[in-house]
């Protein structure tokens, strides 16, 4: 699990690495550039580009992190 401190700290690194949060129900979110994901009072909302008119969020509980594209 990762806190909220540490995933804004790799939200704002420079050179931001892309990263793949993983849910406890086995669901996956890539994190390709910063502003995918949000960390606001200690909840991660994640950014569903639906299509190019469309935009949704939705609010992860406790995630874990891999870097993009590792095998989980």
């Amino acid at each position: 699990m990762i806190t909220a401190i540490e995933l804004k700290e790799r939200m704002h690194a420079q050179p931001f690495k892309p990263f793949r949060l993983c849910l406890s129900d086995g669901k996956t979110y890539d994190i390709n550039n910063h502003d995918m994901a949000w960390v606001i009072r200690g909840t991660v909302y994640v950014g569903l580009n639906l299509d190019a008119n469309d935009f949704e969020s939705i609010r992860v509980m406790n995630p874990s992190v891999n870097p993009s594209g590792s095998h989980l």
